[in-house]
């Protein structure tokens, strides 16, 4: 319901960022499979308060994932390499899956806290993320059948590399600075 919501205010020019869907219709758009969803251990990591490095910040906490310390000897390459490669193409429930593009193989801290292990998607889970993209897919159908230019959509929504000299005088006036923590409270 709310990827067809989103498709029919885009119909009205009612534009604004919506995701994921936004950023699944724009990968639809242009044919970009999404090899892999989740940065842990790769592109991202969490340190905890003791100064003990983890795979992302769903994992801080669990001793099994822990990388390394800032403190002492460094990142542990090894328990580092087992995400190296996590993602649908090397997943082995991924690779019959006709939506592995899309998805790009699920988050790993949802594994391992559904089926135990972070290579291992939980089939509930993965039938609930195929859902919301078929119909995803429908809504971005919807677009597609209307003639939306989504480069052009896509364009107004996207986020600009530099900020816009408006953009920067407009924070300078605000100086609105926040803190997200690591976890809610």
């Amino acid at each position: 319901k709310t990827a067809v919501y989103y498709a029919e205010r885009l119909l009205k020019h009612q534009y604004f960022r919506l995701e994921p869907i936004e950023d699944l219709f724009w990968r639809i758009y242009n044919g970009t499979p999404l090899r892999r969803a989740d940065p842990a251990g790769l592109h991202a990591l969490a340190v905890d308060e003791h100064g003990t490095v983890y795979p992302s910040r769903h994992f801080v906490g669990q001793e099994v994932f822990t990388l390394g310390s800032l403190y002492k000897n460094g990142l542990n390459t090894d328990t580092m390499r087992k995400f190296e490669d996590v993602g649908s193409l090397t997943t082995q429930a991924c690779l019959g899956c006709w939506a592995r593009n899309l998805c790009g193989g699920g988050t790993a801290a949802v594994h391992q806290a559904l089926s135990g292990s972070f290579r291992q998607p939980h089939a509930p889970w993965c039938e609930a993320q195929r859902r919301w993209m078929q119909n995803a897919v429908a809504a971005f159908s919807l677009l597609s059948s209307q003639g939306v230019n989504f480069t052009r959509v896509h364009g107004a929504l996207g986020y600009q590399a530099k900020p816009s000299l408006v953009t920067m005088l407009r924070a300078a006036f605000q100086l609105n600075i926040g803190m997200r923590a690591i976890e809610e409270a």
